[in-house]
């Protein structure tokens, strides 16, 4: 697996996002909106893995082999900014991530870089626009 660099991974990060904003998603449901990324991503035949080991205790929501971004996906409900913060970071030290997005139905802020990684936070609520 090469290491994509980092202009590559911006422009992927940017291509996801844009497909993202393809569709609205019910991002009330972190389940039923994963499903709903999924079946988007199978339309539109983006080769990805679901709910993929980054290792024994990180498990990304979706993974993009070819461009080794990540996608991880928090709905509406609460939870811990800091948490997720960590979580980010934690998926950034593994040398398969060249890039994570989060994708969230609440405002969460996030550094630009993470361990010398482009982090970018895609809003759901920018799909309904």
């Amino acid at each position: 697996m090469h290491c994509a660099n980092q202009s590559q991974t911006i422009k992927a990060m940017n291509a996801l996002q844009k497909i993202l904003r393809r569709r609205a998603f019910d991002y009330i449901d972190e389940k039923v909106c994963q499903n709903q990324i999924q079946e988007l991503l199978l339309q539109l035949e983006v080769e990805h893995h679901r709910e993929y080991a980054l290792s024994s205790e990180s498990i990304i929501d979706f993974y993009f082999p070819r461009s080794q971004i990540g996608l991880e996906v928090k709905a509406a409900k609460k939870w811990s900014k800091m948490g997720v913060f960590r979580q980010v970071e934690r998926y950034t030290e593994q040398d398969c991530i060249s890039g994570i997005v989060l994708a969230s139905g609440r405002a969460q802020g996030l550094p630009k870089i993470i361990n010398g990684k482009p982090v970018a936070v895609y809003q759901f609520g920018l799909s309904a626009l």
